[in-house]
């Protein structure tokens, strides 16, 4: 195996096995096509159950069938785009109501980045004097930078999915889960939050930017164990943050106490989550 996702696979606690038939299927795409698909992507699509592992840690997200990696796509643009030969952009995956979809910028390299496009009827992707769902705002395909690799993209899909997003079995030993729709991310609470924790990779593009912080548990001097999850845009910012027990929560939240404005913003669906917010703001 590749060592593109060896941490990625680690994570998740598997090999991470080439799959023969999905191997001979890329490669026969690739053949098709007269290209030659990134050896991160291949070692990812080409792997034992790659792409269901890609749509589980997603939003169930639609990663592209193989046999049609490459062809013209209508997804939301009105009409079918070439974008491999309009742009040099691979589409792999679209999310599952249609709001935007990602594509590799193939540049050559082993690893290309990540770009994303925003529903073109989105009031996001629609440029100033453009007019939504216009037929000239659905042929503008706003390509945005994502990830700086689709190893960095497949990576912070499966952590934020592992780390943050832990699929509940609805035990009490659960991790909790605080979220908020904050204010704008200011200066002040990012460097107070780079200072302090673990940044880990930023991706952006849709619907913001993500940050992702992390923090080991250790001394009382070092703060409290726990991750983290932002996603900034210009009008708000959405916080989610955890750890893996009620007392290192308890302790991150009063540490996070004065960022933003989470002691008001601040909410649980657990229980447990809105008993330990209460606590907090008695």
């Amino acid at each position: 195996m590749t060592p593109f996702h060896t941490q990625t696979l680690a994570r998740l606690g598997i090999a991470g096995e080439p799959d023969p038939l999905a191997m001979a299927a890329l490669e026969l795409r690739a053949e098709a096509l007269g290209i030659r698909f990134p050896a991160s992507f291949v070692a990812w699509f080409g792997m034992h159950n790659g792409m269901e592992l890609l749509r589980k840690h997603s939003n169930c997200d639609a990663p592209v069938a193989l046999e049609d990696l490459g062809a013209p796509i209508s997804w939301a643009w009105g009409k079918k785009r070439d974008w491999l030969h309009e742009s040099n952009h691979l589409v792999f995956m679209c999310e599952n109501q249609d709001v935007c979809a990602w594509a590799l910028a193939l540049d050559g390299s082993d690893d290309p980045p990540v770009v994303v496009s925003a529903d073109p009827d989105g009031e996001a992707s629609v440029r100033p004097n453009e007019v939504r769902g216009t037929d000239e705002a659905k042929l503008k395909a706003p390509w945005l930078p994502c990830a700086p690799s689709f190893s960095t993209f497949v990576a912070c899909q499966v952590w934020d999915h592992t780390a943050i997003w832990v699929e509940p079995t609805f035990n009490e030993t659960d991790p909790i889960l605080l979220q908020a729709q904050a204010t704008p991310l200011t200066e002040r609470d990012l460097a107070f939050l780079r200072e302090r924790f673990d940044e880990g990779p930023t991706t952006s593009g849709w619907p913001g930017t993500q940050y992702r912080f992390s923090r080991a548990g250790g001394p009382p001097s070092t703060g409290a164990g726990g991750r983290l999850l932002l996603t900034a845009t210009p009008d708000q910012t959405d916080w989610w943050f955890t750890a893996d027990d009620e007392a290192t929560l308890t302790a991150l939240a009063q540490e996070l106490w004065d960022c933003a404005d989470l002691r008001t913003s601040a909410w649980s669906n657990d229980p447990r989550g809105e008993e330990l917010l209460e606590r907090l703001r008695a």
